[in-house]
């Protein structure tokens, strides 16, 4: 092939009256074969030509800039027959800083933008601090939109191959002047920015320690998780990911403002995704990296925790150095208890060893509590209760959630219900009722999964004599049920003390009697154990001092107590009976007389069943329902008996209200007048053309399955006693 030499080559881009460079440039773009059979001395020389004062054209009309970008992406594919001149990327830099002119710098910034995709090493001549200045300049002081996304993401992506150049960008402006780009933005411009910082992070310890304790900074990305954009959440995740793992402060703030609900909101997708399945996709994958993240942190900050407290137990006095590890460490536990409430991390959490140790924790607050741990002193007065408070949630949450703790049933009653059965005598009121529902909770769990209760065809005297036998040799062939492991927890532990609780300051008394429930609904080998013990006589003490209320919730557990006590036998309570004690559950007679004389004083309200009636055929739904309330107890009370309930204009009524609500109104008040049509099957006059019509629409009702499922059964009874009267 014949080749000229290069002034040959470049004397055809003399100046002409013809617009040729938009021609050249298409000419380079399109023609690789006849370009790369130039000289090896031809690109550099083309490329200064163009860029010449004296050949250049305006710039923005310039072949300069895809004549570059052609140069390197070829200098990428054919090595060695390729070479850019240092004076082409000074061009390109003074392009970028010199002038005003933005479609210029819209320009200059694409065209790094593009070269950025070729550039593959530290070492190539456009990657310099410089040039990350000279673009984040241009990002914050042109008023052009496009020019701004288009400067930042040059930005991003040369950042991606050489983070140093965003780290210099940092350390020249400072991370406020960063992250205040990050919070007013709009989708675009924030993706590019968080792209840029995680980048330039991953690479440099010291600023991401600078950025995450600086918590204003942590806030503005936690910001972005509030952006409709699925691509900015998970941009923003994989940033606080990055800061998180510097160190737990970062990751408590984190939690303190709402990241956990941020997480479950994505993976319930309560928020609709309106881009592609593709960003959606990138969100999930983010969601993924920060859940595996903060499971795997939860328990190693437990062991951190349980490694503090360990060198203290038992100290009056803690070291300074042991203070500071304690103020630095326990306020990390508001992390584990909010990982733990979080439906996404629970399941996660809860394993084997985590009960372990938890039940470890446990036993520390009980030397923590009786105040054998001078803990306060270190770490002062408030942080030691909130440590308090904490451990107790993480074992109600635990309490709360059967299927996470059924099947690590024995490390539960090994570990964790010893110290609780310690706690529950707290000093402190506050602390006695939360232990004392927690162990509630845990009781009803752990008993039921293997109780010994009767079953229903079990009532005659002598199956339970063959059930006691039973559990008797049971209980002395297998001494590591966890039935007898309860068993034995509460004769040494908790009986001996029982009487306490039932005799302290409300509302122990109360969460005490929820126990004793709780404890003999499933258990009879406990129920013998609480009879034979001493605190019956304090359970119908506690009935007679509230036996003014027999609604109170005092009574209500007590009676509660007694019906499981009584299940097998009633021989047990018979002297308690003989004393008269059982009496105070009874109403006196002189109530009910207070009551009939109430009753017949208001008798005269029930004349106005009739108009209440009448009013349900109301349009206004206010009215309407303050209406059917009133009648619901007026014919509770009196059942319309005297009275004409049952005329024409009353049963017209009826109908109408039948083929206008019933199908709209929610269960409850169908329930409510089916009831009302109830009480008045018993009176005369259903046989009277309306009495059908009421009829025939309640079986319309029933037949088009417009009544509720759980109202069925009730409007199939009144229909069979209208037909049958």
């Amino acid at each position: 092939m014949v080749t000229r030499s290069n002034q040959d080559v470049m004397a055809p881009l003399a100046p002409s009256p013809f617009p040729i460079w938009p021609f050249l440039a298409l000419f380079l773009l399109l023609s690789p074969i006849i370009v790369i059979s130039l000289p090896f001395l031809s690109l550099p020389t083309l490329l200064l030509h163009l860029y010449s004062p004296i050949h250049t054209p305006p710039l923005s009309s310039s072949p300069f800039f895809p004549c570059l970008f052609y140069a390197l992406y070829q200098k990428r594919n054919l090595k060695g027959l390729w070479f850019v001149p240092a004076a082409a990327y000074t061009g390109l830099m003074r392009s970028l800083r010199e002038g005003d002119d933005s479609i210029v710098h819209h320009i200059v910034a694409k065209t790094i933008e593009n070269i950025s995709t070729t550039v593959s090493g530290s070492s190539h001549h456009l990657v310099t601090a410089e040039i990350g200045s000279a673009l984040w300049y241009l990002f914050t002081h042109s008023t052009v939109e496009a020019v701004r996304v288009t400067a930042i993401s040059s930005l991003s992506r040369l950042t991606r191959v050489v983070p140093a150049v965003f780290l210099s960008v940092i350390d020249t402006c400072g991370p406020a002047a960063i992250f205040e780009g990050v919070g007013g933005a709009g989708a675009r411009v924030q993706q590019h920015l968080l792209t840029a910082i995680a980048a330039a992070l991953v690479t440099s310890r010291i600023q991401t320690h600078r950025i995450s304790q600086t918590r204003d900074l942590v806030l503005k990305v936690l910001r972005c998780l509030e952006s409709p954009s699925a691509v900015t959440r998970g941009k923003a995740l994989l940033l606080l990911l990055l800061l998180m793992q510097d160190n737990s402060h970062t990751l408590l703030y984190c939690c303190q403002h709402r990241l956990v609900m941020y997480l479950e909101r994505d993976l319930r997708k309560a928020t609709p995704l309106r881009e592609n399945l593709s960003q959606s996709g990138y969100l999930s994958q983010c969601l993924d990296l920060v859940i595996v993240y903060l499971s795997s942190t939860a328990p190693l900050i437990l062991e951190d925790v349980l490694c503090a407290l360990k060198d203290v137990i038992g100290r009056r006095h803690p070291s300074t150095a042991q203070s500071r590890q304690l103020k630095h460490t326990l306020p990390t536990m508001s992390v584990l208890l909010e990982l733990l409430s979080s439906q996404v991390f629970r399941s996660q959490i809860v394993i084997e060893e985590f009960l372990a140790q938890t039940g470890l924790l446990l036993n520390y607050i009980t030397f923590i509590e009786s105040s054998e741990t001078n803990l306060a002193s270190a770490v002062g007065v408030a942080v030691c209760e909130e440590l308090i408070r904490t451990s107790l949630s993480i074992a109600e949450v635990l309490s709360q959630h059967h299927a996470l703790i059924t099947p690590h049933h024995s490390v539960v009653v090994d570990a964790i219900l010893p110290p609780l059965t310690t706690l529950a005598f707290s000093r402190n009121v506050e602390w006695s009722v939360f232990v004392l529902r927690v162990l509630s909770e845990l009781s009803l769990v752990l008993l039921a999964q293997d109780g010994d209760g009767p079953d229903e065809d079990e009532n005659t005297v002598e199956k339970t004599e063959r059930r006691e036998e039973g559990e008797r040799a049971a209980e002395g062939r297998d001494e590591g049920n966890s039935c007898s492991q309860i068993s034995g927890l509460i004769t040494k532990s908790l009986l001996p003390r029982y009487e306490s609780l039932l005799r302290a300051t409300e509302p122990v008394p109360l969460y005490a009697l929820k126990l004793l429930v709780s404890l003999t609904e499933h258990s009879m080998q406990i129920c013998r154990l609480i009879k034979r013990s001493r605190i019956l006589p304090t359970v119908f003490q506690l009935i007679m001092a509230n036996s003014g209320n027999v609604n109170n919730g005092m009574v209500q557990n007590a009676v509660a107590l007694l019906c499981n006590l009584s299940g097998d036998t009633v021989l047990d309570l018979e002297p308690l009976h003989q004393q008269g004690t059982s009496q105070r559950l009874s109403c006196p007679a002189v109530e009910m007389e207070a009551a009939e004389k109430l009753l017949l004083a208001n008798r005269p309200l029930s004349l106005l069943s009739t108009q209440l009636i009448h009013m349900l055929s109301t349009e206004n739904q206010e009215v309407w329902e303050e209406s059917i309330q009133c009648l619901s107890l007026l014919v509770q009370l009196y059942s319309g008996e005297g009275h004409d309930c049952l005329s024409p204009s009353c049963l017209q009524s009826f109908s109408h209200m039948l083929r206008t609500h019933m199908h709209t109104e929610t269960p409850r008040i169908q329930r409510t007048t089916l009831r009302i049509i109830k009480r008045l099957t018993d009176l005369i006059g259903w046989e009277c053309p309306e009495g059908e019509l009421v009829v025939n629409c309640e079986e319309c009702n029933f037949t088009s399955n417009r009544c509720h499922v759980d109202v069925v059964p009730l409007a199939t009874e009144i229909l069979q006693e209208i037909s049958g009267s």
